[in-house]
């Protein structure tokens, strides 16, 4: 069943009709390189090219830096332990 209400993308603010796309994970770098990690609200939707273009690509984002947060530390406590 299709959703027709008229809903605004909580990333570009374009309007859309459909469903929408839950937006945590967002990201994208801004005119400085810096990387924007935004919030949003529980009830925030984005339309499908924010969603292909910011939220999937900052998903990945996300997962990596904590990927390598983990390696960090992990390299830190394996150096903690034979520094004693």
């Amino acid at each position: 069943m299709e959703d027709n209400k008229i809903k605004k993308c909580c990333i570009c603010g374009r309007e859309f009709v459909g469903y929408g796309n839950n937006p945590d994970g967002a990201a994208w770098m801004d005119q400085f390189g810096r990387p924007q990690l935004p919030e949003f609200k529980e009830d925030d939707v984005c339309c499908d090219e924010c969603d292909g273009m910011y939220v999937v690509p900052g998903r990945i984002y996300r997962m990596r830096l904590r990927q390598e947060e983990a390696k960090k530390a992990k390299g830190e406590a394996k150096n903690a332990e034979t520094a004693d």
